[in-house]
């Protein structure tokens, strides 16, 4: 993971111009993933459309974008923040859908009770 920032804002659309394939804040700092096999950078906008911002030439080094500026290896203390706050979250939410399950499995009666606990 790298940390990168939107010299710009700017849109991607379709080679058509017809759809919106992602759309990048000035400014704006996101996180970028690398995608091991192809050796590319991509960044999710808000609506959760990946877009290219980099990636790793033949030599092993970092290529960006124009568009893009390097902050840092990693997270920065917000991404890190936010990503507790959704870790959080979601194990909230998880755990009210076993409990959920649970009551329903608990409810069948023609069950034996070890498959019941799996």
């Amino acid at each position: 993971m790298i940390t990168v920032r939107a010299k710009e804002s700017f849109t991607l659309y379709d080679h058509d111009e017809t759809e919106v394939l992602g759309e990048v804040e000035a400014n704006e700092v996101y996180l970028a993933i690398l995608h091991e096999e192809s050796g590319e950078y991509f960044i999710d906008d808000k609506e959760y459309r990946e877009i290219l911002v980099g990636e790793i030439d033949v030599y092993g080094n970092l290529k960006l974008s124009e568009d893009f500026e390097f902050v840092q290896n990693g997270m920065t203390q917000k991404f890190k923040l936010d990503f507790l706050f959704h870790a959080l979250a979601s194990m909230g939410n998880a755990s009210g859908q076993m409990s959920w399950a649970n009551t329903c499995v608990g409810d069948i009666e023609d069950i034996s009770d070890e498959t019941k606990a799996r």
